[in-house]
């Protein structure tokens, strides 16, 4: 339980920093861009809850699910943090693509049907994301490239996670 209120805290933090960076961020866009930008929050939204869905689910009834889950919130709040800040993919879109559909194609081999429906729905809401973020970036490349790598990065850990 307090490893829970630990993670829950956690989380409250980065999601309050969220709100801060993603208020400034909108602050900063013409009346057309703001629009977008609120659309793709809410496909984020969307994508970090069913992604999260799919991380806690093999640890379904377990005393560690809702820390899991809560670290995954974490998780992805802090990359979305990242984007709106910025930051500089380190590959092309193109390479961090073709990394992607690799490691998706990778842990979809070795997931039980249900999950692999659930990692299913988080990749459909994510892709919705990615394309609607990229659209407020006016650099789409740069933007398809950066939020690639991040979600590559997400799915190897759960590909690593799943390994053990």
């Amino acid at each position: 339980a307090t490893m829970n209120r630990c993670a829950r805290a956690e989380y409250d933090q980065v999601d309050a920093e969220l709100n801060q960076r993603y208020q400034a961020v909108k602050n900063s866009l013409s009346t057309d861009k703001q629009d977008v930008l609120v659309t793709a929050g809410r496909a984020w939204i969307e994508f970090r809850d069913a992604n999260c869905e799919f991380v806690q689910m093999q640890f379904e009834g377990g005393s560690i699910q809702p820390m899991v889950f809560l670290g995954c919130l974490t998780q992805l709040t802090q990359d979305r943090i990242d984007e709106l800040a910025g930051v500089s993919a380190s590959l092309s879109y193109e390479a961090a693509d073709q990394q992607l559909n690799q490691d998706y194609q990778e842990i979809q081999v070795i997931l039980p049907e249900p999950e692999q429906e659930q990692l299913t729905t988080a990749q459909l809401a994510w892709l919705e994301y990615r394309d609607l973020q990229c659209t407020v970036d006016g650099s789409s490349n740069a933007c398809l490239a950066l939020l690639t790598e991040f979600r590559t990065g997400q799915l190897r850990n759960q590909l690593e996670a799943r390994s053990l």
